[in-house]
């Protein structure tokens, strides 16, 4: 895991930083327990700073401790050096020996700690293509980690599942029944500001991966082979988290199944 571990006492300043912003109105009930059930439990200060980086500062509360700052000689450096050496020896071979495939080899061992010294921590950034969405459990949980990475919580308001992204209706910190659009395909963009909301609140933590793939893939069994996806819409619409997965056929045949957030089906699948 990133970051420096964290001691008791400062774990604890996080913690009077999340209750500050409660008493404050900045966050509700559901979102303060989430917080400090998390920050209790967080190892390093990275998980604390995700937690709080979205609240305002509460005139009385303890403020954190400033990051530290890490020396620019690191393992970055030795990673970029170990590159520099399997270049020259890559080189060398071509210069000695004239092989071809041992320069391609050593090219791609040298390309790999590199990868590694230009990891991105922002998740805002577009990628340079649409890869879509597809509903494979390793998809759904690194979609929930990034969700929590990205908002500080894993509580939402809606969820859309498509073909081409998931569309998210995002509660605003401080701003009671209020919440943003975003969507993602593997980085996030916000479609829309602000606006009222008072639609009950998920929690994405509680999502069971691989019960929604298997309930989709289920769905789609109904309509053979050319079934597609239309949405799995995750919400709550006063009854519980629900799920409703459509399905659809070229010829314009539809499949539906409604399920919980772990998977266990409450209606259908139905065909018409």
């Amino acid at each position: 895991m990133r970051g420096f571990g964290v001691k008791d006492a400062e774990r604890e300043r996080f913690v009077a930083l999340i209750e500050a912003a409660y008493a404050d109105g900045q966050i509700g009930q559901a979102d303060r327990d989430l917080r400090l059930d998390r920050a209790r439990g967080a190892e390093t200060r990275d998980e604390l700073v995700t937690l709080t980086r979205d609240l305002r500062p509460v005139a009385g509360a303890p403020a954190a401790a400033p990051m530290a700052r890490v020396p620019v000689r690191g393992p970055g450096l030795r990673a970029r050096h170990s590159g520099g050496v399997l270049v020259g020896l890559s080189l060398f071979l071509v210069v000695v020996g004239g092989g071809v495939a041992g320069l391609v080899a050593l090219f791609a061992l040298a390309a790999g700690p590199s990868s590694e010294t230009t990891f991105r921590e922002d998740v805002t950034a577009a990628p340079a293509t649409t890869i879509g969405f597809e509903v494979t459990p390793g998809q759904l949980r690194r979609f929930v980690g990034s969700y929590e990475e990205r908002f500080g919580t894993t509580l939402a308001r809606e969820v859309r599942v498509e073909p081409d992204g998931v569309t998210v209706r995002v509660p605003v910190p401080g701003g009671r029944s209020r919440s943003e659009v975003w969507s993602y395909d593997g980085s996030w963009r916000q479609e829309a500001a602000s606006t009222r909301d008072p639609a009950a609140m998920v929690d994405l933590g509680t999502l069971g991966s691989s019960g929604l793939a298997a309930n989709v893939d289920a769905t789609r069994s109904l309509l053979g082979p050319r079934g597609r996806l239309v949405q799995a819409l995750l919400a709550d619409r006063g009854a519980g988290p629900r799920i409703t997965i459509l399905v659809r056929s070229p010829s314009g045949a539809t499949a539906r199944l409604v399920t919980t957030l772990q998977g266990e089906v409450l209606d259908g699948p139905t065909r018409s």
